[in-house]
């Protein structure tokens, strides 16, 4: 588990875990868009649908002194929008310096967008979310992965850092229980 993951996991469910606490989400009809939600309408942040003709942009984050805009590439999948949105409000949360933030396949290295990937994975799929749904409510990979509107690579990879965390050494047994 590398010490990037740790740090914005541990920030990104500090925030998180304050909010489903304050308004009592529960943790079996846990959806991510309520968090969203809470978010853009507290800090006024417009959410723009977009369509750029190269197809390299899936997300962009603009923020000036008027404003503060999130856009998604509306062509995608509902469930790479979900991750998406979320990855652009991650820039917001965990205050990146800068006044734009672009999502696209040629930065996917960078820091920032690495942080954001985690910061959404984290949001869409709470280590305590997918815990209750796994251990609590007998879920099926794909019942997880339906309920909490995500793909089955982003499910596979969350699941694959969640359990890293907790079985360091443990890789080979980790994959085969995913």
């Amino acid at each position: 588990m590398t010490d990037l993951y740790k740090k914005v996991s541990n920030k990104t469910k500090q925030v998180l875990y304050k909010y489903m606490t304050d308004e009592e989400v529960s943790l079996i009809n846990y959806c991510f868009n309520y968090f969203f939600q809470y978010y853009i309408k507290e800090n006024q942040i417009k959410v723009i649908s977009h369509h750029f003709s190269n197809s390299k942009i899936e997300g962009l984050t603009v923020i000036d002194v008027l404003s503060i805009s999130i856009s998604y590439e509306k062509n995608n999948i509902k469930v790479k929008q979900n991750f998406t949105i979320c990855h652009e409000l991650g820039h917001i949360i965990l205050n990146h310096e800068g006044s734009y933030f672009t999502e696209s396949l040629d930065n996917q290295g960078n820091i920032l967008e690495r942080e954001a990937n985690i910061f959404s994975a984290v949001v869409l799929m709470p280590d305590i979310v997918l815990l209750s749904q796994i251990y609590y409510s007998c879920n099926s990979f794909k019942g997880v992965q339906d309920s909490l509107e995500v793909s089955k690579q982003a499910l596979y990879f969350r699941l694959l850092d969640l359990l890293r965390e907790h079985f360091p050494d443990r890789e080979d047994k980790i994959k085969q229980a995913i």
